[in-house]
């Protein structure tokens, strides 16, 4: 399983002028700083694709991605293609944003998850070196409560963790009462960890 072309389309201010377009899209969406560009940069295998800042809060957009994505190894021919886009949305979260720009934001972000048509799965990433933190929580119930497909992709965990306790085995507990069904995935761009099971996953919801 792999990403066979990766291309930045276009970044535009909301989804409804792009939402038309048939193909299915995946969307992105996390706390700033959680690495939700070198993710998409990981799991495409170009680095620059997304761009990546030192300094959060730079996503301000809706950016598009153009996705090819094969079920076969890299080095066999096939027609086994998927065509997607790719979705990065503005990190939340962010204190050095005006309180009003964080509201229109999220806004925006949850009106894209509740009418976004071609929106066939929303990937939220959590900072696997910290501590579940309360507005992760409370996206996770959003999504839950709206019956949005979601998954859970928990990054950094090459870093040592503060919390004693496993993340993903926190998460599983909230899943569990939630009787959601949604997967966790725990990925590393450093150690090269979780993209195929990724990959997969995503080749069987599109």
């Amino acid at each position: 399983m792999h990403i066979k072309k990766a291309n930045y389309l276009l970044s535009l201010p909301d989804f409804e002028s792009f939402d038309k377009e048939k193909l299915p899209q995946i969307a992105f969406i996390g706390r700033s700083n959680v690495g939700k560009s070198s993710f998409i940069n990981y799991i495409c295998n170009n680095n620059n694709l997304a761009k990546v800042s030192k300094s959060p809060g730079k996503t301000k957009y809706f950016n598009f991605f153009e996705i090819i994505l094969s079920n076969l190894p890299p080095t066999q021919d096939n027609q086994s293609l998927k065509n997607l886009y790719f979705v990065d949305l503005p990190g939340y979260g962010y204190a050095k944003h005006s309180k009003n720009q964080r509201e229109l934001w999220a806004e925006k972000m949850m009106h894209y998850f509740q009418n976004g048509e071609s929106l066939k799965m929303v990937c939220l990433l959590v900072d696997g070196s910290i501590k579940i933190q309360q507005i992760d929580l409370e996206t996770i119930l959003f999504l839950h409560k709206i019956r949005r497909n979601f998954c859970l992709v928990i990054t950094k965990i090459d870093k040592p963790k503060k919390a004693k306790k496993s993340l993903k085995k926190e998460y599983l507990e909230i899943f569990t009462k939630l009787e959601s069904n949604s997967k966790i995935f725990e990925v590393s761009n450093l150690k090269k960890l979780g993209k195929e099971d990724f990959l997969k996953y995503l080749h069987e919801q599109i």
